[in-house]
């Protein structure tokens, strides 16, 4: 509910309706999760990616652009992000694959060292020369509210609490998680081939562990994303999960 709340406001303040979102509907997660009681009604406004449609549909009121055909890859509003993702990766605009998302809008593949890149410079802040002011805004915007990058019980919200507001992290569908450290101004992409997220969180936390990020309070509070033991049903411990790698010494 508080993210239906806040994509309202966003929504509220540009002058639109949530009809007007194309992301599409689905249950909301929090029911899946047990966390609270389905919605009377379940409208785009419910959709993980909500927030993220009504901000563009906020940049397309600002700038006076076409709001009903937002999602094309020809609108101008999708050209700026691809133009904007595509500097702050370092790489050339031809150089991003496009793919379509769940949510409809177009997305864009690149090399995990772009990826890592990219959080590097957001978790800098104003220390990045060309997105400073963007970048410390929504850096500090995710460590001050995990609770809405993600949700409750949900990976991005318990790291990021971990990370004492030093980290900026999320995780994306199929395997993949980013996680930058402001006071480091550096950042790691996991890509987990097969989209294990149980694979996926022990390996992030084993990968922070082996770079010395953690602290004996970090690892007590990431223990169990390590998901070290593997239960049946009815709760005995049938089998263990643990790392095989070593990452390879900086160069």
């Amino acid at each position: 509910p508080m993210h239906v709340e806040q994509v309202q406001g966003m929504l509220d303040k540009a002058g639109v309706d949530y009809r007007q979102l194309q992301c599409g509907c689905h249950v909301p997660m929090f029911v899946e999760l047990g966390v609270g009681p389905a919605p009377a009604a379940v409208d785009e406004r419910h959709h993980n990616c909500s927030g993220k449609h009504a901000g563009f549909l906020a940049y397309c009121v600002q700038h006076g652009l076409p709001l009903d055909s937002y999602l094309d890859a020809g609108h101008p509003l999708q050209q700026a992000i691809r133009r904007d993702v595509a500097r702050v990766a370092g790489l050339a605009q031809e150089d991003l694959r496009m793919g379509i998302d769940g949510c409809s809008a177009p997305n864009y593949a690149m090399p995990l060292s772009a990826l890592a890149r990219s959080y590097a410079r957001l978790a800098s802040g104003m220390h990045d020369a060309e997105f400073g002011d963007g970048f410390a805004l929504l850096a500090d915007a995710m460590t001050a509210h995990p609770e809405l990058v993600s949700g409750t019980r949900r990976n991005d919200e318990a790291f990021m609490r971990a990370g004492r507001g030093d980290w900026v992290t999320k995780v994306g569908a199929d395997g993949v998680q980013v996680v930058g450290s402001k006071s480091r101004q550096q950042a790691l992409a996991i890509k987990v081939s097969d989209g294990n997220m149980a694979a996926l969180h022990a390996t992030t936390v084993e990968v922070l562990d082996q770079l010395g990020w953690l602290d004996d309070a970090q690892r007590e509070a990431l223990a169990p994303w390590r998901a070290s033991e593997l239960r049946s049903v009815r709760g005995a411990v049938v089998g263990e999960r643990r790392p095989v790698f070593t990452l390879a010494p900086a160069v």
